[in-house]
């Protein structure tokens, strides 16, 4: 009886050392953990606070419109040479030997830009008297497109082609791509500072000391030249072309516009 007593108290005193210990290092662990989590939290709100504080104000929605009238300042000419002959042969002949005339001409005139463009050849059938056998014959054509700013000397190289046969089929004026970007650019710059100026007037108004462009975006009108076709189509035989006058042309205005909106944030 004196060991079982013995033993149980031991074994008594081993679980009250246990369960102090466990309850010991639970506490503990829980401590820890709070104090690990503390800060962090403490940051999210400081973070949170910044940004509230950042954006914080009255936001205003503003847009402002710049139109403009700019003179056209480039001429674009487009000639096509057609024959017709009774093969395929002596058709494509006669296009390759006057499109390469037609280049020789407008190389002359360093202030004009010519490239070649559609080449087309198909043959066909003359109508027939009755009785008679449809007749074959081909027609053949290119055309050649011509541009630059000095007006007079591109009328001067265009009559020159139509002296050797060619036919206007396009003729129009537009705004070059480098002043349109260039007008582009001055626009923006004016939009923004009157924008700006609006919302300075605003925040004067409602008692704000400081404005902050936070979204900007704008757009206009895309440019496209608006040719004006020449519909009349003629076939010209060779031998058959008569000099004439050089071809007239009138330059007249293009108007662009610039939209900006923005996001202004008053404080």
């Amino acid at each position: 009886m004196i060991n079982i007593g013995k033993n149980f108290n031991a074994i008594i005193l081993s679980l009250i050392f246990f369960s102090v210990s466990s309850s010991y290092a639970d506490n503990y662990s829980y401590d820890e953990t709070s104090e690990e989590n503390a800060p962090l939290s403490i940051c999210q709100e400081t973070t949170t606070s910044q940004e509230n504080e950042a954006f914080s104000g009255t936001y205003l929605n503003l847009s402002v419109t710049e139109v403009k009238e700019l003179d056209q300042d480039l001429l674009t000419a487009v000639l096509r040479y057609e024959i017709e002959a009774e093969n395929s042969k002596e058709a494509q002949n006669m296009v390759n030997q006057t499109m390469k005339k037609a280049l020789e001409v407008t190389s002359r005139y360093a202030e004009i830009e010519s490239s070649t463009d559609q080449y087309y050849i198909y043959k066909f059938y003359k109508p027939a008297k009755t009785g008679e056998v449809p007749k074959e014959s081909w027609r053949a054509a290119q055309s050649i497109i011509v541009k630059g700013k000095d007006f007079d000397k591109l009328l001067s190289a265009a009559g020159k082609l139509q002296d050797m046969g060619l036919l206007m089929s396009n003729m129009y004026h537009e705004v070059s791509t480098e002043k349109a970007e260039q007008e582009r650019n001055l626009m923006i710059e004016n939009a923004i500072n009157k924008l700006k100026s609006k919302a300075q007037k605003v925040a004067t108004i409602i008692g704000a000391k400081e404005i902050q462009i936070k979204n900007i975006s704008f757009n206009g009108d895309a440019y496209y030249p608006i040719p004006y076709p020449i519909s009349a189509r003629n076939t010209m035989v060779a031998g058959t072309a008569e000099n004439i006058s050089d071809p007239v042309s009138s330059a007249g205005k293009t108007s662009i516009n610039l939209t900006i909106s923005a996001a202004v944030l008053l404080k």
